[in-house]
């Protein structure tokens, strides 16, 4: 982004951006929390500190599934380093099979910025975290079945799921091997 599209972004100048950056004005936190939304990052990104996300459960690349936390606090998981471009809402959760080789293997991070839309086709063809009707969560490349409103889950290392209800969807932004 450009300092005129940032500062304009920021509801200020470039002249008063350029002061912000060069340090010649004070970074006060609301300033922090301009920037911030600007760019779509946390505060702390601006300051350049370790930006962490909540690890928000197990899902499944395989035959152990598990299901998420739904963001509590408190429920056993610790927070985890962002990925680049890591926004307010961007989450992880740790892998658990070996479905998916070479893509989101057993204990890889999969990090998401969305959670709750049903499928739809921006989903379509995609690696997605989608919860399932029974209430099982999974990392796969979902696409549509023959039967309406059914969905075809594909593995790259086991046969695909075929035919079945898919109750939400959100596209994985960024694995991590670990």
């Amino acid at each position: 982004m450009s300092q005129d599209a940032l500062a304009t972004a920021m509801g200020t100048t470039r002249s008063q951006y350029v002061k912000l950056e060069r340090g010649e004005r004070r970074l006060s936190q609301g300033w922090i929390e301009r920037a911030a939304a600007a760019l779509g990052v946390p505060p702390a990104a601006i300051l350049g500190e370790t930006q962490t996300v909540p690890l928000v459960g197990l899902i499944g690349a395989g035959g152990a599934v598990h299901a998420l936390d739904d963001h509590e606090k408190g429920a056993g998981f610790d927070d985890v380093e962002a990925p680049p471009g890591a926004s307010r809402s961007t989450v992880a959760a740790e892998v658990r099979g070996d479905s998916m080789p070479g893509v989101a293997e057993d204990g890889w991070l999969v990090y998401w910025d969305e959670r709750g839309d049903p499928p739809s086709d921006r989903h379509v063809g995609k690696l997605c975290v989608v919860g399932l009707e029974d209430g099982r969560v999974m990392v796969k490349k979902l696409y549509r079945s023959k039967t309406h409103g059914l969905f075809t889950l594909i593995s790259t290392g086991a046969e695909p799921i075929m035919d079945i209800p898919v109750a939400w969807a959100a596209r994985v932004s960024f694995i991590k091997p670990r």
